[in-house]
């Protein structure tokens, strides 16, 4: 991310490019830092739900399907809001907490969380899976207040993919007194 001096800052976290006027006072990028979190999160959704082993190959197809007529457009939905009117929902990504110094303090844990998970740092994988998960809550839910309640439906399904997480992560099979 690289500051043009103008106000404005080329790149972005992941390298996206856009550029997004800045308040002096809320920090640089937060707006291409978010777009990056709705990307990574989607494609980290989507490899959990097609690698999960705790998922029969039909459940497996079932759960994708239904995160895709779903949830993943409300992913496209909510960057489309952020690239096409960040004049007018900033003031709102401002008022949440998602800009300057707290949105450096949020992504940044969970772009920390995200980098254990994808490193294979913890174990089980599920344990790292879910703790990213949700590290991902504050960030998603505050965002989704900040754009009027976009993106409600992948809240629950990133909730629901993060419980069964945890399930796997403990042992889900013998909690639930299957061999």
């Amino acid at each position: 991310m690289t500051d043009t001096g103008l106000g404005e800052v080329e790149g972005g976290f992941g390298g996206g490019g856009l550029d997004f006027p800045l308040d002096e006072d809320e920090g640089t990028g937060s707006g291409a830092r978010l777009i990056a979190f709705l990307r990574a999160l989607d494609e980290d959704l989507r490899a959990m739900l097609a690698d999960d082993a705790f998922l029969e190959d039909d459940r497996r197809a079932g759960a994708l399907a239904a995160y895709e007529s779903g949830p993943a457009g409300e992913i496209e939905a909510m960057i489309t809001l952020l690239e096409s009117d960040w004049d007018t929902v900033a003031p709102e990504v401002i008022r949440h907490g998602l800009t300057g110094l707290q949105a450096d303090f949020k992504l940044g844990a969970q772009e920390e969380m995200r980098r254990i998970y994808r490193q294979g740092e913890i174990e089980p994988a599920a344990a790292a899976a879910e703790q990213y998960l949700a590290a991902s809550d504050i960030i998603l839910e505050s965002l989704s207040s900040a754009l009027g309640g976009a993106g409600a439906a992948l809240i629950e399904f990133k909730k629901m993919i993060e419980w069964l997480k945890g399930l796997a992560a403990k042992g889900w099979r013998g909690l639930l007194g299957l061999r």
